[in-house]
């Protein structure tokens, strides 16, 4: 598992998977979580390739997928309801800088939300707390 250099904890660094067509937005998070001992794994697909692509052994180790809410062909709503009837069971956070999905919408698929622009303290804390999670 890689690590992060952090002077406060050198334990293994928590893999994150977020799923997003900007390749700036996505270096943005990946920057700001990298002070968190938090690795960010960048997937600009936003087709039906995406829930295979999800499903290889190379993401196993991601304790939370990170959907931006609307993306090319299939939206992170979308994307997050594919990933449930899969069977993924790993927390899902859902992103957006428009509107907020309905508390039905992100039950449903058990997710939660936060809205952009970016607080990486708040995002981190999330991430913890879900990663932390049986």
């Amino acid at each position: 598992m890689a690590t992060v250099n952090n002077s406060d904890n050198d334990a293994p660094a928590i893999q994150v998977i977020y799923v997003e067509d900007s390749n700036l937005h996505a270096a943005w998070l990946k920057a700001g979580l990298a002070s968190s001992n938090i690795e960010v794994m960048h997937l600009s697909k936003s087709d039906e390739s995406l829930i295979e692509e999800l499903s290889r052994s190379r993401y196993d180790a991601a304790k939370v997928i990170i959907l931006d809410l609307h993306m090319g062909e299939l939206s992170g709503l979308q994307v997050a309801r594919r990933l449930r009837a899969a069977g993924d069971s790993r927390p899902i956070v859902l992103i957006s800088g428009a509107e907020r999905p309905s508390n039905s919408e992100l039950m449903a698929i058990q997710a939660m939300f936060i809205p952009k622009p970016f607080d990486f303290d708040r995002i981190s804390d999330a991430i913890k707390k879900l990663a932390a999670r049986p």
